[in-house]
This record gives structure tokens, sequence and C-alpha cells, in this order.
């Protein structure tokens, strides 16, 4: 399917794709994908009847190199949140080794971010210019900012925190894999692809079978997986 994409629009849909599968992963529903022809809304996010709109922001560069562009920046949305996907080497967004960075920012902490301004030739369109470098990450420190994997940009929202995942009943969390992991195909599905898609159709139905009430003995022997596993993706998971 990827050849029907050019290069930009494919890393763009990648970056979107890879965002639905976290908010997924991490109990939201994604209500909607919408693609470029929306202005600063890529997808719509769901989770206790409150709603939000993600736009999308990616760059494959090196970290010192690497710009996120933003045509007409909305700084004061309360439900508009920036998601800033990082594919840490250009040729790697094709690849889930290592898988992509995000960082979230609120549309009203836009503003704290060190970004340029441009002008969009013929259209009077403004454009920020963020640099993935120390917004993101700070050179000669060698870590991440405080906006990497920022889910509490959700807090205070009227989001509750929750003991058990909330998923709608309508949400189909397979297709969401699936859906993610096909972008990166060129061509055939490759064995690293092929590897990586059904380790996570398998943390997802351990994931349904611990809420389930399931033992760890009874998913050890159905999986065959070592307790020390069966721990950490419930650890993942955040089940009690």
């Amino acid at each position: 399917m990827n050849e029907f994409y050019s290069n930009t629009d494919r890393s763009g849909t990648a970056a979107e794709s890879w965002v639905a599968y976290a908010m997924g992963i991490n109990d939201f529903d994604v209500g909607q994908m919408i693609g470029k022809k929306a202005q600063s809304t890529d997808l719509l996010v769901s989770k206790d009847r409150k709603l939000w709109r993600i736009e999308v922001k990616s760059s494959s560069q090196g970290r010192s190199q690497a710009k996120y562009f933003i045509q007409n920046p909305i700084d004061d949305d309360s439900n508009l949140i920036y998601a800033f996907v990082f594919f840490d080497i250009k040729k790697k967004k094709q690849k889930l080794d290592p898988a992509p960075q995000l960082f979230f920012v609120k549309s009203t902490d836009l503003k704290k971010l060190k970004y340029e301004i441009s002008r969009k030739e013929n259209e009077n369109k403004d454009i920020w210019i963020v640099s993935h470098k120390d917004n993101f990450w700070i050179k000669g420190v060698g870590s991440d900012t405080i906006h990497r994997n920022n889910w509490d940009v959700f807090n205070g929202q009227g989001v509750k925190e929750r003991k058990k995942p909330y998923f709608s009943p309508d949400t189909d969390k397979e297709k969401i894999i699936r859906s993610y992991h096909r972008l990166f195909l060129n061509g055939m599905m490759n064995k690293e692809i092929r590897e990586r898609k059904d380790y996570d159709l398998t943390i997802l139905k351990i994931k349904e079978k611990l809420n389930e009430g399931k033992s760890i003995s009874s998913i050890i022997r159905e999986f065959k997986l070592s307790r020390g596993e069966v721990n950490k993706i419930k650890e993942r998971c955040k089940i009690e």
C-alpha cells in the first residue's frame, strides 16, 4: 500500500499512525484519522467523555538538524495537543528499531518552545520552525526534555485515573496495531516487522486476559513465556 504514498506523505502518515497506536495502548479511544486536509487536526481522541484534537508533526533528520514545521500555529486552544514524532534516523522510519520518539506539547504551551517564524510565499501564512534540539533534546546533556511521553498534558482536563484500561466497545485494538505496522512496509512484509506485529498482538491478548482475572500461571502455560516476561508486560500495561 505504501507505493501510493510520496515520501513526505508516507512519513507524515506513519507518524500519525504511530500516535494513534500510542494513544490506543494508553487507553484512549481514537475516533478518527483526519489527515492533512484538516488544519490543526490530524486525530480526534477521547477518554472519559473528554475530547482532544491532536496535530501531528514529524521529523527524521539527525537530532541536531531536525526541525518541525507548523503552519498557522494555534496557541490558545486548551483542547488542542501538538504531538511531535521523531524518527531517530531518516531511513529507520521504515523500520521499528528503534521505535519513534513521541513528545506532547499543549497548544497553550506552544509559545514556550524555541522557534523561528517564516512566511509561506504568496499565501500570507505564518510558519513556525521548531527545532528538535533544545526543545526536545539537549546537546551535550544527551537527554530528552520534559515533553517526551508527557501524558500529563491530558490530566486536569476531565481525565480520571482508572485502575482498569478504558476502551470503547467499538474500538478495534488489533486493527490499530496492524494498521500501524502496515505503514512501514516497503513491498512485502519483512521478518522484523512481522515479528514486532506478532509481539504487539501477543501483548494485547495477554493484557486482555490479565484484565479478565486470568492467573499468571495460566498465561505462562498458554503463551510459553517466563514469569519475568509476563510480569514485565503486566507492569507495562499498568495492571494491578
